[in-house]
């Protein structure tokens, strides 16, 4: 599998306490993802190919490589299944792409004594 992947438009990610957090924005779904999980979606955010991240983790962790590719292979699509994920044969930059926020920072400025809402506290992921 040598294939590319990339987040689709409509789908934003984000790093917190270790996790990963997947907000499906059309379908109004949100995925959390263990530490393994977000690194893979980390790799295919920065345009990683399947084969360069399957190197990564031969050096990172003591499996067979046989097994990485298989449970690689296997998350990409869960992944793709669940319309988070594209195949993309050249990565071009997203205009809507911004930069991983610290997570501890708020997303959205609220009115006083009124919390801000879900959509406004998602906004940025």
């Amino acid at each position: 599998m040598t294939q590319t992947w990339r987040l689709r438009r409509e789908v934003r990610f984000r790093r917190v306490a270790g996790e990963g957090v997947v907000v499906l924005l059309q379908a109004r779904e949100v995925l959390v993802l263990n530490g393994t999980g977000a690194q893979v979606l980390g790799l295919l955010r920065e345009g990683r190919s399947m084969a360069a991240i399957r190197e990564a983790f031969q050096h990172r962790y003591s499996v067979a490589p046989e097994q990485i590719q298989a449970d690689l292979e296997r998350f990409i699509d869960e992944l793709a299944e669940a319309n988070v994920l594209t195949e993309a044969s050249v990565l071009e930059p997203r205009q809507d792409e911004t930069p991983e926020a610290d997570a501890s920072q708020p997303r959205a400025a609220a009115s006083p004594g009124r919390p801000a809402s879900a959509e406004e506290t998602t906004r940025g992921l």
